[in-house]
């Protein structure tokens, strides 16, 4: 696929916001400050993250794609499916999954694709604004504790309680 005119800049300046939120993390992880926090808040108000999700499609539906996949997979070619479009029949909806610590729940995004690890692969991955991910947590039936970004590499906690400094205009250094 080739990329180029406003789809290039798009790209470029969705990974230059990516750098500059890693390096505000760990800037804040290195020396906990007010300011590199505020940093790391002013960085996410703009940034786009990747939510894990678990897929959750009718039987109906689970049966037709899982006959695609035996098809493909007599064939010698499941990577052919990639790219493929498949019609369902009935509602799916995407289940963001959460991550538990001790006693508490958290809402996992993370910056980039390569940030998940592993632990991506198990799940369909959405890429979603930072705050419209944050509403997503803020709604959440399991009534997390906060949001959990990277959780695998340089994390950083924003607790349920801090939402409102995203939502007030007034979060500036």
């Amino acid at each position: 696929m080739k990329i180029s005119g406003c789809g290039l800049v798009f790209v470029l300046r969705r990974q230059i916001l990516m750098n500059e939120l890693k390096e505000a993390i760990h800037d804040f992880r290195t020396e906990q400050s007010k300011f590199n926090f505020i940093k790391v808040l002013e960085q996410l108000r703009n940034s786009w993250v990747w939510i894990p999700c678990n897929l959750i499609m009718s039987d109906r539906d689970r049966d037709a794609w899982d006959k695609r996949v035996k098809v493909a997979a007599e064939q010698g070619n499941v990577e052919s499916l990639v790219g493929e479009t498949f019609t369902n029949h009935d509602d799916i909806r995407m289940v963001p999954d959460i991550l538990k610590n001790g006693d508490e729940l958290f809402f996992p995004v993370f910056t980039d694709l390569k940030e998940m690890g592993g632990y991506g692969t198990q799940f369909s991955n959405i890429e979603r604004h930072f705050m419209d991910a944050m509403v997503q947590a803020y709604n959440n039936e399991n009534n997390v504790a906060g949001i959990v970004v990277n959780a695998f590499s340089e994390s950083i906690i924003i607790r349920r309680e801090m939402f409102k400094l995203f939502w007030d205009k007034e979060c500036t250094s």
